[in-house]
């Protein structure tokens, strides 16, 4: 995984000006995504579904909880961008 200063070495060494680069959501959003992810992942229907389907209803509440921690740590700018889902990147190539 990079981070926004690979990022940023990787563009301009490949001959792009103007780089911005921002990061998405911040570490709260990425375990709100993880604890989503699994509790998906573990609600499909399967072999294991008897020992899965219980754990999924039981995490269900958390990544609900953690999901709305996200969007509050987003709006009032809390969390730390140093773990972020993901960034966006804005560059020129001339």
């Amino acid at each position: 995984r990079l981070t926004r200063y690979g990022l940023m070495a990787l563009l301009q060494a490949a001959g792009f000006t103007d780089i911005q680069v921002e990061e998405r959501g911040n570490d709260v959003c990425a375990v709100a995504n993880k604890i989503i992810v699994m509790v998906i992942r573990m609600a499909r229907p399967g072999l294991h579904s008897l020992w899965c389907w219980p754990l999924a209803l039981l995490l269900a509440p958390v990544g609900a909880a953690f999901l709305l921690g996200a969007h509050v740590s987003m709006s009032l700018g809390l969390g730390s961008t140093e773990d972020p889902l993901g960034y966006g990147i804005v560059a020129s190539k001339r």
